[in-house]
């Protein structure tokens, strides 16, 4: 399923339950309680996790057009800030903050206990409230698709994966579904996975962990990362290897 897709239908679904909560009259077109803010804490233009969630912003504000008065709006939060994220809310009064990444779930649940009128959408999160909810793209079925894509493309039947986190359950379920993906169509390939415990790892450390991957003899290479640095040294020269990207909601093979 496309990212952008299922967040126009989750987001549209919140606000128009918001807009029968409204007081009938017309609102006005620069009132903020008919804004939605998109809080993000990463670059937009880097054709990553973030860069889809604002593609689905966007669509969003095209779907709900100009007549509903309701604007999307960008914010930038730090995920552990919580002072920063509760003044945002306290001076803006948004009535849906969406929060894009679950790294957000913990402030938002501390400040969204004490705005009961207010919605909040936690992307990947785990905590429900009566105005708090999660979703989710299903993000391991594309995931799937791309482990056939390596499994067909391996020459040495090494492929690498570069996380993450290792205890995050989603990502967990993605290299999981990468690997069933890739034993479906190549038994004898093997999937060597890295964790690094963060999504936007200074360039050190992803180099680093390449040159294990490269090391071993990998010829393929995928990642659960917010930075796409991986990709771009795989297309060096001396380095050039296959990879398989999700960007755009689709499977993308090099």
């Amino acid at each position: 399923m496309i990212l952008s897709t299922l967040w126009s239908l989750i987001v549209l679904t919140l606000l128009s339950v918001s807009l029968l909560n409204c007081h009938s009259e017309q609102p006005k077109s620069n009132d903020p309680r008919k804004s939605v803010a998109f809080i993000y804490n990463g670059d937009v233009t880097d054709l990553g996790w973030f860069f889809q969630h604002d593609l689905a912003r966007r669509r969003v504000q095209e779907l709900i057009g100009p007549s509903r008065h309701i604007r999307t709006m960008v914010e930038q939060v730090d995920y552990f800030d919580e002072t920063q994220f509760r003044e945002l809310v306290n001076k803006s009064s948004f009535f849906l903050y969406v929060m894009c990444s679950p790294l957000y779930n913990d402030i938002t649940v501390s400040v969204a206990k004490d705005y009961p009128s207010l919605y909040f959408l936690v992307i990947g999160g785990w905590t429900l409230l009566p105005n708090l909810k999660i979703a989710h793209g299903k993000m391991y079925e594309a995931r799937y698709l791309g482990g056939m894509a390596a499994g067909l493309a391996t020459k040495t039947n090494k492929i690498g994966f570069i996380g993450a986190f290792e205890t995050n359950s989603q990502i967990l379920r993605d290299v999981n579904s990468f690997a069933l993906g890739m034993n479906s169509v190549n038994p004898n390939a093997t999937l060597y996975v890295y964790f690094n415990d963060n999504f936007d790892s200074p360039e050190l450390h992803l180099d680093i962990e390449y040159q294990r991957l490269k090391d071993i003899g990998i010829d393929v290479l995928t990642i659960f990362q917010d930075t796409l640095y991986p990709i771009q040294k795989s297309n060096e020269p001396r380095n050039v290897l296959s990879w398989v990207s999700l960007r755009h909601g689709r499977i993308t093979c090099w």
